[in-house]
């Protein structure tokens, strides 16, 4: 189904990418090292947050700037990235296709294969046949993508971590950063500190992966998610916001890296097809913005 003023994916076969990904990967390399791209996760604390749109406009704000920028859907519990971006039906790569993918892959496997929104490009999941949690090649895809990418902004489930973590742990040990999307009040903070949790829990996992494709090695050293996996608050704000961002980062102990106002016409963007789409200038446009220069390392 496509809405209304929907953008277009770019003109990319996805039957050729199908036949070219369906069976590549090699055996896994111990000891591999990601490429130069940089890979950041973003996780919902709760439902509700705006966690997956968040993701995108991130993506999108880095695409402004002409770097080469991929958006990774790894939560398949809600509408899917596909539906957000208005991407649904175009032409591209999708998860289903890469079901048979095994071992590590190139950069250039995962080159001018992907739709496009905004100028990023875009890994969702489109039909899966049935099939729920993430796709067993996600470490190796994300890997390949940050080897030719300069970000990799990947959108995954913080309540699938334990249940799915052989093949989501890998992934987090790809990210350089993690941004915890929550809600400025009580529940917000409750979901956050549940979220946080999750993480600690997994960070004390016997699972440690060797190089991008996952492959399983002996227990790390790594005493908790955040020396492991270095993580920020992103606080989604509201006119009736019951807690202070001060107050947020001391309950969870961890650093707010911005305060998302709200975006009155960012819904009705969605709803048209065009995705979440918001003004460079605008107040969420300069907060996204901010939240990109403090994760390049230049300040905010």
């Amino acid at each position: 189904m496509r809405r209304h003023g929907a953008q277009r994916a770019d003109p990319v076969s996805r039957g050729t990418g199908r036949r070219a990904l369906a069976h590549r990967g090699r055996s896994p390399e111990p000891g591999g090292v990601v490429g130069a791209g940089g890979v950041v996760g973003v996780l919902g604390a709760c439902g509700g947050v705006g966690a997956s749109t968040f993701a995108a406009l991130l993506a999108a704000r880095v695409a402004q700037d002409g770097d080469r920028v991929a958006l990774v859907d790894l939560d398949d519990t809600g509408g899917g990235l596909d539906v957000l971006l208005g991407l649904e039906g175009g032409p591209g790569v999708r998860w289903v296709d890469l079901r048979q993918v095994q071992g590590a892959l190139e950069a250039t496997d995962m080159t001018g294969v992907l739709p496009s929104w905004q100028g990023v490009e875009v890994l969702s999941g489109g039909a899966r046949d049935g099939e729920h949690g993430p796709p067993r090649a996600a470490p190796a895809v994300v890997a390949a993508l940050a080897a030719g990418c300069s970000w990799v902004v990947v959108d995954l489930p913080v309540r699938c971590v334990a249940s799915a973590g052989d093949v989501l742990i890998p992934v987090l040990d790809l990210c350089s950063d993690l941004l915890l999307v929550t809600a400025q009040d009580v529940r917000g903070v409750a979901g956050a500190l549940a979220a946080r949790s999750a993480l600690e829990r997994a960070a004390r996992t016997d699972l440690v992966p060797h190089g991008p494709t996952g492959a399983l090695g002996p227990p790390g050293d790594a005493s908790s998610s955040a020396a492991r996996w270095p993580t920020r608050l992103v606080l989604r704000g509201s006119r009736r916001a019951r807690v202070a961002p001060l107050e947020v980062a001391h309950v969870v102990d961890l650093p707010v890296v911005a305060v998302l106002p709200t975006e009155p016409r960012l819904a009705e963007a969605v709803d048209r097809g065009f995705g979440p789409m918001v003004r460079r200038r605008g107040a969420l446009g300069r907060a996204v913005g901010r939240t990109v220069r403090g994760l390049a390392g230049e300040g905010r």
